[in-house]
């Protein structure tokens, strides 16, 4: 959903702080992430884009919240630039960042498989990813159908234009449907008003 300005917006999310999590009062029979690309690591800082977020750090095995609630933003951007061209370099950074996307995804699947619902995961060009978790989590690679030419924005932003878009959602509704990962009548009758 969306409001007319940016501090309107607001979006259904199933996340793993359960006090006030929007998305678990919609008691979802499936859990959807598409992660399609982490090669830009925003999940591993607290800043991106000149604004501060929150993150999660992976301490022996368990995730912690940091930043959170949110705080301004300590590094300038052109700083965190030079950083990241630093790290994409390290490879205890890019092992770091691969186990901690692992272990995000993995936290969600347990939360949606807890709470009764099924957990997919979209990736898109992240073969570390469905390495870390080939076997743990059911993934569905949307880049065979995505690899055309015609479905980038043009001004080389690296987004998906209406037509890719279009190719993935069917994707999606084709993997959803040959899976069986409708929600069964029963749930689908008692979400209906």
């Amino acid at each position: 959903m969306a409001g007319k300005t940016e501090s309107d917006l607001e979006s259904v999310t199933y996340d793993l702080e359960r006090d006030g999590s929007e998305g678990y009062k919609y008691e979802p029979d499936l859990v959807v992430l598409y992660a399609a690309h982490y090669a830009d690591h925003r999940h591993m800082h607290t800043m991106r884009w000149g604004r501060a977020k929150p993150r999660f750090r992976l301490v022996d095995g368990v995730l912690k919240l940091e930043n959170s609630p949110v705080q301004r933003p300590t590094i300038p951007e052109p700083q965190s630039a030079q950083l990241d061209a630093a790290n994409l370099r390290n490879p205890e950074f890019k092992h770091e960042m691969e186990q901690l996307g692992a272990a995000i995804v993995r936290a969600l699947r347990d939360d949606a498989e807890n709470d009764g619902a099924e957990f997919l995961l979209i990736v898109q060009y992240e073969r570390s990813l469905v390495e870390l978790l080939d076997g743990d989590v059911r993934i569905l690679d949307v880049q065979p159908a995505l690899d055309h030419p015609n479905f980038s924005l043009p001004g080389g932003l690296g987004h998906l234009n209406p037509k890719a878009n279009a190719v993935l959602a069917w994707e999606i509704a084709r993997f959803i449907k040959e899976h069986g990962l409708y929600p069964s009548p029963k749930s689908a009758q008692a979400a209906t008003p």
